[in-house]
């Protein structure tokens, strides 16, 4: 049996039983379906990833009229858009 584990604090690790889950269940490890972590996720045409700072200062300065401040990081950018 292999139950897979997360912990807050110190990542992830398998279990091989259910009592070595149990038992790490009372020191805040949480069961997680490996399974769920490798189906890909399909993003949404209008949240397309840019990577060059300048196209996303374009679209920036298009969306609110003005243009960034110069020293506005792109994951900045990025969240504001």
């Amino acid at each position: 049996m292999v139950i897979y584990m997360r912990h807050p604090t110190h990542g992830t690790k398998i279990a091989i039983s259910e009592e070595e889950a149990l038992y790490d269940e009372k020191f805040g490890w949480t069961r997680y379906d490996a399974g769920t972590l490798m189906t890909p996720v399909e993003t949404a045409p209008d949240q397309l990833y840019v990577e060059d700072i300048n196209e996303l200062r374009k679209l920036w300065q298009d969306k609110h009229g003005t243009a960034p401040h110069h020293r506005k990081s792109a994951d900045t950018l990025r969240k504001e858009l």
